[in-house]
């Protein structure tokens, strides 16, 4: 049996990229890998192909290691699994991708402290209610303590919805007629089955 965790897989070019392969083979096979020609890949260079054995013994991983990736290596790249009993193959198609890019850094200005205080105040507050990292005066500034976690404010909000909660009348009495209506559906089909019971 032949397992291929990624059938598709795509690198860009000039970079190195790995393709693997699980095998379950008793007796142990005879594993290697192949281009579309089916010539076998000999390490070199180019290709460094490895096939390490697993616990349970039956259990091989294949890799297969392509260095400075050219236009010609993209195309497809069998791993095959050969013992007594048999031949299994799998396939895996290699494509060119584009190569990773790196965002600029964003640039870094200095706010005055003045301003720094307005924005936070700014930011950190919900329907004009400080929240819980407001900026609180000089004095807490020179103490060491810019930030003062007030959880108290979060407490009071959640004791808010609850009283609007429990003020609020909810009328959650059931509709009489159409308990009524139910009531005398059911005995309705009661009484049906017992007649056609009775007649039959």
């Amino acid at each position: 049996m032949l397992w291929i965790p990624h059938q598709l897989v795509g690198a860009p070019s000039d970079h190195t990229v790995t393709l693997e392969c699980h095998t379950e083979a008793h007796p142990t096979s005879l594993n290697y890998w192949t281009r579309e020609d089916g010539l076998m890949i000999q390490g070199s260079k180019k290709y460094k192909t490895t096939s390490t054995p697993e616990k349970p013994s039956y259990k091989t991983h294949m890799t297969l290691t392509i260095y400075d990736l050219q236009e010609e290596d993209y195309g497809s790249y069998k791993c095959v699994a050969k013992n007594p009993r048999g031949e299994t193959d799998g396939t895996i198609r290699l494509y060119m991708s584009s190569p990773p890019s790196t965002s600029p850094s964003p640039s870094t200005t200095e706010m005055p402290k003045k301003d720094w205080e307005l924005m936070a105040e700014m930011n950190n507050s919900i329907y004009g209610n400080p929240s819980s990292l407001t900026i609180h005066n000089e004095k807490n500034m020179k103490s060491g303590n810019k930030f003062q976690s007030n959880l108290s404010e979060i407490g009071k909000s959640e004791q808010k919805s609850s009283d609007l909660d429990r003020k609020r009348n909810y009328d959650w009495t059931p509709d009489s007629d159409s308990a009524v209506n139910m009531t005398t559906t059911g005995l309705l089909l009661m009484i049906a089955l017992i007649v056609v019971s009775i007649i039959r």
